[in-house]
């Protein structure tokens, strides 16, 4: 017999879209997030052909985004 104990945290996803001053999307854009106390962003992604990106399966709590156009 095996006992477990088992916490499950919810899960939250962060999803927007990179828009140009005139309102086009804007791809390739670098996108990446990290929390507050962390000094390096670990989790990047670049916006789609649409301008959209998503980060799926965050920890709840504060994040902090920067998206960096060319």
């Amino acid at each position: 017999v095996v006992h477990l104990n088992l916490r499950l945290f919810p899960l939250a996803q962060l999803s927007g879209r990179i828009l140009s001053p005139s309102r086009e999307p804007v791809p390739g854009v670098p996108v990446a997030i990290r929390r507050p106390w962390a000094r390096e962003w670990r989790i990047t992604t670049t916006s789609s052909s649409d301008g959209g990106f998503r980060f799926p399966r965050l920890q709840s709590g504060p994040w902090i985004l920067a998206a960096i156009p060319y």
